[in-house]
């Protein structure tokens, strides 16, 4: 009983995750009609593109606001969630002077009220994302350490602090 409970733990495990790759695919797929679609109808309003009129005929040139207003707050709820989890990742770097396993980030993100939700999937994928997008490194597979994005804006920061400290010790 025990192992059919586990197979199908499993199954179920592998169709989410199908699902969740096929919705993205969709997602990604909606994204790029919209901006073909945008860019359609620049063609024709601004630029005066001559389009047959066979074509024109069932072409839907209208914006449906909604979806654009969703998917925006989709992508302003990940940036918010690459944010934290960027900051959960510097915060166990400092900790334990070295790479972090995805493991432990996970685990450090699930600790947090903000990602408490998030499925273990996005947690990865953000880091996956950061790690694309130059601001976390992969010395190993599965192990994170900050990458230069991230160093160059830490820099930067202690540099605005470390002269914030100076002026306010000025007063003095």
């Amino acid at each position: 009983m025990y192992v059919e409970l586990q197979r199908l733990r499993e199954i179920v495990k592998k169709q989410s995750i199908a699902i969740q790759k096929y919705k993205a695919l969709i997602e990604k797929a909606y994204i790029e009609l919209e901006a073909y679609k945008r860019a359609l109808k620049y063609a024709i309003e601004e630029l005066g593109a001559q389009i047959p009129e066979e074509l024109l005929r069932g072409l839907d040139l209208s914006e449906d606001e909604e979806i654009d207003k969703v998917l925006k707050e989709k992508r302003e709820k990940a940036r918010e969630r690459y944010t934290i989890v960027l900051e959960v990742v510097r915060e166990l770097i400092a900790k334990r002077n070295g790479p972090v396993h995805y493991n432990d980030v996970v685990e450090a993100c699930r600790k947090r009220e903000e990602l408490r939700e998030v499925s273990v999937e996005s947690i990865t994928r953000a880091l996956r994302k950061l790690a694309e997008e130059g601001y976390l490194s992969r010395p190993m597979p599965g192990w994170y350490f900050l990458g230069p994005k991230a160093v160059g804006k830490q820099k930067t920061r202690e540099r605005r602090e470390g002269e914030t400290l100076e002026k306010f010790f000025e007063l003095f």
